[in-house]
């Protein structure tokens, strides 16, 4: 076998061992990427609230606990005063009876925003996690054309290792040219964006 026969051989051999760690590469891409939308899909179903409707009878029910508490405190504050400066005609404020239930309305808005966020994402993510999965799928049948590719390439590396006559080796030749080419067409249009 002449020299640049085998080198042939080994650069053809290098250029199928490359494109199936590529290709294997993209199938753990293609996992990954199931595998965090998944994530995000149980994350999204798992928001506390089911909808709209939930959150705004949180929200007046939030409200009035809220607004009982605030004016329970502002009772308590107002006693406490009229013990402490001996004022029994002290009137007081009304500081936590409305203070509570703008900031639970402050917060039950934020939360009736993050519910129409995340109820819009579990549907969303749902049609992403089937396209993920055929995303896999797709890159396991391209990683197997990559190793049957590998295969013949290592085929015909060993028949031009092992070639008897020039008529052979040339046809052998001829074949890994074709397939380097090939495979230089395949790491071409992975390593575009």
């Amino acid at each position: 076998m002449a020299e640049s026969d085998g080198e042939l051989a080994a650069r053809v051999e290098a250029k199928a061992t490359k494109l199936v760690e590529q290709r294997d590469a993209e199938v753990d891409a293609a996992r990954g990427r199931r595998k965090n939308d998944e994530a995000e899909y149980t994350r999204a179903k798992d928001w506390p609230f089911d909808d709209a409707f939930h959150v705004i009878s949180a929200a007046f029910f939030y409200m009035i606990t809220a607004l009982a508490a605030g004016f329970a405190l502002d009772l308590v504050g107002c006693m406490a005063i009229a013990l402490a400066t001996g004022d029994m005609n002290n009137e007081g404020s009304l500081t936590m009876t409305t203070l509570l239930p703008l900031i639970v309305f402050v917060v039950m808005v934020l939360v009736f925003i993050k519910t129409i966020s995340e109820k819009g994402k579990v549907k969303q993510l749902k049609k992403t996690v089937s396209n993920d999965e055929e995303g896999i799928q797709l890159a396991q049948r391209r990683l197997a054309s990559a190793r049957e590719l590998q295969d013949r390439v290592n085929t015909l590396a060993e028949r031009m290792r092992t070639a008897v006559d020039d008529a052979d080796r040339e046809a052998t030749a001829s074949q890994l040219e074709r397939l380097e080419r090939e495979l230089d067409s395949e790491l071409a249009s992975r390593s575009q964006p």
